[in-house]
């Protein structure tokens, strides 16, 4: 599964994308866990004290954001694009 990175994403991992293996109908958490175990600085940006997705983070699968599609319980499956961001704001 390809997992993108952007912005500030991109600074801590040093990549701009990577593979991951995920097996088809694993959750999200699943993923988000195997990432962490190769980039522990990404934990604190994408998840909150609770292990809950930060408000402040967009995770998208396929283009769609995570929390529509059930959060952390969102299904995967190897052929999904995984893009993980911090939405720019402005005024």
């Amino acid at each position: 599964m390809r997992v993108r990175f952007h912005t500030t994403m991109r600074h801590v991992t040093g990549v701009g994308e990577m593979e991951l293996p995920v097996a088809h109908g694993e959750p999200l958490r699943v993923l988000l866990d195997q990432l962490f175990s190769v980039h522990p600085n990404l934990r604190p940006l994408v998840l909150d004290d609770t292990g809950k997705l930060r408000d402040s983070i967009a995770v998208l699968v396929n283009g769609r954001h995570a929390r529509l599609l059930g959060g952390l319980d969102a299904t995967l499956n190897d052929q999904d694009d995984i893009a993980l961001m911090l939405p720019l704001g402005g005024g």
